[in-house]
């Protein structure tokens, strides 16, 4: 990590003092998004929130950031195999999806999403029209333990940090990051996302213009989410 970032820090304050728009500025932006792509879903996780913060943050650096909510790294097409046939015990993807292009339509930090359609036997166990479109969210493999990983990377760091320089204890950056890890490692857990989308929905149901993807029990699982797809 110190490798990975050390050359962003370094430009940093050299390529902000350069106006918005210029060319050193884009570069250094462009670069801060890679790094925390390589640096692991726990980094892409702030990077997204980050993004969305132009109060706290350049608006042109928050406009580079924007890409890690949908473009980030994806896992192969094996492991997305791999995870649907341990997730519901099929033989095959083609068991429970007639249509399922390997290339995911968009990747985030936790997991990939996939349009698919239903086969016979995935309609028949959702109760849902042979061919009907949904979305397949796979969990990134190793996830969890990544996230564990970067975050006592990241406390480590902010415990270093007060020790070297005490005036960052009013910042209370421990604190910060023990606050943002607790609702990420839920994330990890798929079917927690399942309750969370139905309980929206249900919430919502009295406003035809409000609509939220609906998990399509029983095809959830920890690593594994079928839910409508919404266009």
């Amino acid at each position: 990590l110190a490798a990975l970032f050390t050359p962003v820090l370094v430009r940093a304050s050299a390529s902000l003092d350069h106006p918005p728009g210029h060319p050193a500025r884009a570069a250094w932006a462009a670069a801060l998004t890679a790094c925390l792509e390589a640096a692991g879903p726990a980094f892409i996780k702030w990077g997204q929130w980050a993004a969305t913060r132009a109060d706290l943050f350049p608006p042109d650096v928050c406009s580079a950031l924007e890409k890690l909510h949908s473009q980030a790294p994806a896992h192969g097409w094996a492991v997305t195999e791999a995870a649907i046939r341990e997730a519901f015990g099929c033989a095959d993807v083609v068991d429970l999806f007639d249509h399922f292009p390997p290339t995911p339509v968009a990747s985030g930090s936790i997991g990939q999403v996939y349009r698919a359609t239903l086969s016979r036997e995935g309609g028949r166990r959702a109760g849902l029209d042979p061919g009907t479109p949904v979305a397949v969210k796979v969990r990134h493999p190793g996830v969890e333990a990544a996230i564990a990983r970067d975050f006592a990377i990241m406390m480590a760091a902010a415990k270093t940090a007060v020790a070297l320089s005490p005036s960052l204890a009013a910042a209370r950056a421990d604190e910060t990051l023990a606050q943002f890890e607790a609702p990420l490692r839920e994330q990890v857990d798929l079917g927690r996302e399942a309750v969370h989308l139905h309980q929206f929905g249900y919430n919502f149901r009295s406003r035809p213009a409000v609509r939220f993807p609906q998990p399509v029990y029983p095809l959830v699982s920890e690593a594994v989410l079928v839910e409508t797809f919404e266009a």
